[in-house]
């Protein structure tokens, strides 16, 4: 039986009368979390002062604010250890280019400019296995369209090292584990999984691709995306091992101007699709999921948002377990108050027009049976009243241990 407690943290109370606070971008590192604010003082946007904030839990621990580079806006942010974290900016005409600064609480250490294009921009910091770091961003490509131009942007992706206070390129291999984002190992032989642009990918431990399953139509793979892949742990001959991934993403191939639909299920090993979206047909208002946490023997838990057009969102989270053949599925709901940000939890869902904008969910523990709190970063709209950055802390009990 799924049992929760609730917490919520309003930013906006830990600083002093600002007009608004705003949650950019939030990374982790070790126990703690580390977010990029937008701090409104008034609603002019020039008005704006960015902070790194430092939490535990949702407690503030520090707060650094001399991160001002001029011509600069920072759009992302990565932690590292010993205090130091890096920092990625949007296109800056004074730097001709996108910046990423490496800095240790409010020092700058070093910087580095990308310029891969026009209106080059870093959007996302993220980890490969080993030592190397991502670097993820767009350029713009220009496309004459009569008496305007049109800008479509244009994915460009770097490996870098970082020895001592420098930024080195890393190798570029034909296909490394280390060059992944994201990779799950097998329990056979170091293979690995990786999400790949058209769904997920198994390599061997030398980067030889043994087989990619995308879960769209020959060509019209984008039409289901894939965001989320976790470990799929079985018990065999009394050890867990791995056997395949548990994957989420979206399904656009009805969605024909109405909302998109949420994607859930697994790989096997052998490659083998196992769709288990339909468990969440029972729970229609379940609209995306954003974190997998798993569990032995098809045991999961989804967390996520719930949605009903023209009404609202809010959060889930979802115990999914197989037993004899069956599923079974286990759902509460975190709703917003009618009067307030606030949330409370509850077995219907139900909505106030209240909008979210989740910028990180983080489980203590990805696994199931030692999980017993999730922390949950992201901005509420509601009507003119935009971009609220909140902390949530969910208690649970799942029962399992």
């Amino acid at each position: 039986m799924l049992s929760t407690l609730l917490h919520t943290t309003d930013l906006k109370t830990e600083f002093e009368n600002p007009h608004g606070v705003q949650i950019v971008s939030v990374t982790s590192c070790d126990a703690i979390y580390i977010a990029l604010l937008n701090i409104w003082i008034t609603e002019n946007y020039q008005s704006i002062e960015q902070v790194v904030v430092y939490f535990e839990g949702v407690k503030i621990v520090a707060i650094y604010k001399d991160i001002f580079e001029k011509g600069t806006l920072w759009k992302c942010i990565y932690g590292l250890e010993n205090g130091n974290y890096l920092l990625g900016s949007g296109y800056s005409s004074l730097n001709w280019g996108a910046k990423l600064a490496l800095f240790k609480e409010d020092k700058l250490l070093t910087s580095r400019t990308f310029d891969k294009g026009y209106s080059t921009e870093i959007t996302k910091i993220e980890s490969a296995n080993g030592d190397a770091i991502l670097i993820n961003g767009n350029w713009y490509q220009c496309v004459p369209a009569g008496g305007h131009d049109d800008f479509y942007p244009e994915r460009w992706k770097t490996k870098i090292t970082k020895e001592g206070q420098d930024f080195l390129d890393a190798e570029n291999p034909a296909l490394k584990q280390s060059y992944f984002s994201a990779s799950i190992l097998d329990s056979n032989f170091g293979n690995f999984y990786v999400l790949e642009s058209h769904g997920i990918s198994k390599y061997s431990v030398k980067g030889e691709r043994i087989w990619n399953q995308g879960l769209g139509h020959f060509g019209l793979e984008g039409l289901m995306p894939l965001n989320k892949i976790a470990p799929y742990y079985k018990t065999q001959n009394g050890i867990t091992v791995t056997d395949g991934v548990w994957f989420s993403g979206i399904d656009y191939t009805y969605a024909d101007r109405a909302v998109e639909d949420p994607l859930f299920g697994r790989v096997t090993a052998s490659g083998t699709i196992l769709s288990f979206t339909q468990i969440l047909y029972d729970f229609p208002e379940v609209y995306k999921i954003h974190a997998i946490v798993s569990g032995t023997d098809s045991n999961c838990l989804l967390i996520g948002e719930t949605l009903r057009i023209g009404e609202g969102t809010g959060l889930f989270l979802l115990h999914v377990h197989f037993s004899s053949g069956i599923f079974s599925a286990d759902i509460q709901y975190l709703n917003f108050n009618i009067d307030d940000l606030q949330l409370s939890i509850s077995d219907i869902p139900s909505f106030q027009e209240y909008y979210l904008d989740i910028k990180g969910v983080y489980p203590q523990s990805f696994k199931l049976e030692d999980l017993n709190e999730i922390i949950i970063f992201g901005n509420v709209n509601h009507g003119h009243n935009r971009d609220n950055g909140m902390v949530w802390s969910v208690k649970i009990d799942l029962g399992l241990k």
